[in-house]
């Protein structure tokens, strides 16, 4: 196993998913290689979508399976929670601004049909709610089989819950202070 240093000065790909929140960098590939110290190499941020990070995980694979690459790193991140609590605080966060814009990678075209928008249906959690009415229709099951006092939706979320991590005030992940703005660097 390479040591981190090792490894590092193999890195010649830094592939970074794109952040709805934008956090505020114009080049975040190239300024976690910078802030990483990693020598200049190939640096691309991807298109908004859900599918972006496995897609980044397959298209490494590739080229660490054909020899294109020696080491690739992915990298990942949001701060919509840190950036609403900033301006609530009116705190300024002084996160760098590159001068340099992303090599983007993906495809950009729209995510979703002009009717959904006009229903206002652009978010994962008012979609999938159509396709699970949409499949006990076709299944001819009951609509209102799966209640949040049912057996089965009851036991999905024991499942969940048990899946799901706590942290230190038994707030679910995503809550709590972890994101907390007195942390002001990437």
């Amino acid at each position: 196993m390479p040591r981190p240093a090792a490894l590092a000065r193999r890195i010649d790909s830094v592939r970074v998913v794109n952040m709805l929140s934008g956090a505020g960098y114009a080049d975040p590939p190239g300024q976690l290689a910078a802030r990483l110290g990693l020598e200049t190499g190939e640096q691309l941020y991807t298109t908004i979508g859900g599918n972006a990070p496995q897609w980044l995980v397959n298209h490494a694979a590739d080229d660490l399976a054909t020899g294109r690459r020696r080491a690739v790193l992915i990298a990942g991140g949001e701060a919509l929670h840190t950036l609403r609590l900033a301006s609530k605080q009116g705190v300024d966060l002084a996160w760098a601004h590159g001068r340099g814009r992303a090599v983007m990678i993906g495809d950009d075209r729209q995510g979703s049909h002009p009717d959904e928008w006009r229903y206002g249906l652009q978010m994962p959690t008012q979609i999938y709610p159509l396709f699970e009415i949409a499949l006990r229709a076709h299944e001819r099951r009951d609509p209102r089989a799966i209640r949040p006092t049912s057996p089965d939706s009851r036991r999905a979320w024991r499942r969940w819950q048990r899946r799901t991590p706590r942290h230190g005030s038994g707030s679910k992940v995503g809550r709590g202070d972890r994101h907390a703005v007195r942390r002001r660097t990437a």
